[in-house]
């Protein structure tokens, strides 16, 4: 069987984005996990299924779990449905398991997507984490005999979020999975480390659940423009750097987080399916 694909990134963020139609009598999980494969497969972060009528993004994570969306993933369905011409309109909403998402085109050339990202959610119930608290708000956690403080939250993910002095010389991975490895997270967190490199400007490294330390993340940059907003008091537009650019985080009028950045075409192909 052949499966029509094409792949995107968003900022390094890479995606296999099909039709759901042409995935039909084949499990997404399965076929996830061997094309995200970087070694026997085409390699992606995660594979973007688009359903129409309504309008639904469905996200798989490369090693086949279910996630209720990611931020650089929208933007590239969004980039796709426009050269596929699922859709037309410079404005549209995406369905996704975390709800509905409003996305508007800024540029076609480069392709430049804002989407409204809601309002963060930090109540341990839907994040959800098994704690008597009400909120993991800076909470002390230690890693390498070093304490730091983390917040944990929904935003349209489970996310938690740590100040770091310095990314560079930092054990991402190994904070990561010691992050996700506590009890506290039933179906485990988001982990994102920052630092300020201005007063309005952050460096965010994401080890991301179900894919591991991915060079962009738009759901976790949200989650950390959530918490300098919230927790912090921070005010205004803030840029988040990653490693392959940036993004523009800020809140409208209703206290909603705004996401602008890019999205960007790698091929269209044609892969086999055998069962």
């Amino acid at each position: 069987m052949m499966v029509q694909l094409s792949k995107y990134h968003g900022l390094g963020n890479d995606f296999i984005i099909t039709k759901a139609s042409a995935l039909k009598g084949i499990n997404p999980s399965d076929f996830a996990k061997h094309y995200c494969d970087r070694h026997v497969g085409l390699g992606a972060d995660g594979l973007i299924l688009v359903k129409e009528n309504p309008l639904t993004m469905l996200y798989y994570n490369s090693d086949g779990s279910v996630a209720k969306m990611c931020g650089n993933g929208i933007r590239c369905f969004a980039k796709f449905c426009i050269d596929q011409q699922v859709i037309q309109d410079e404005a549209f909403d995406v369905q996704t398991l975390a709800g509905t998402y409003h996305v508007s085109i800024q540029e076609m050339s480069p392709f430049l997507v804002r989407v409204n990202m809601g309002r963060p959610n930090y109540q341990a119930l839907y994040i959800p984490m098994k704690i008597e608290k009400e909120t993991w708000i800076n909470q002390l956690i230690s890693f390498n005999h070093k304490h730091y403080q983390m917040t944990s939250l929904l935003m349209g993910a489970t996310h938690s979020v740590i100040e770091v002095d310095d990314m560079d010389t930092l054990d991402c991975v190994g904070f990561g999975k010691m992050i996700q490895s506590l009890p506290i997270f039933p179906d485990s967190t988001n982990v994102n480390f920052f630092h300020f490199l201005d007063a309005s400007t952050v460096r965010v490294q994401t080890f991301e659940r179900g894919a591991g330390l991915t060079l962009a993340c738009g759901t976790g940059a949200t989650a950390v423009y959530a918490v300098l907003k919230d927790v912090y008091g921070f005010k205004g537009k803030l840029t988040i750097v990653l490693q392959k650019g940036s993004l523009s985080l800020e809140s409208n009028e209703v206290d909603e987080i705004l996401m602008t950045g890019p999205a960007k075409w790698i091929l269209n192909g044609e892969v086999a399916w055998e069962k």
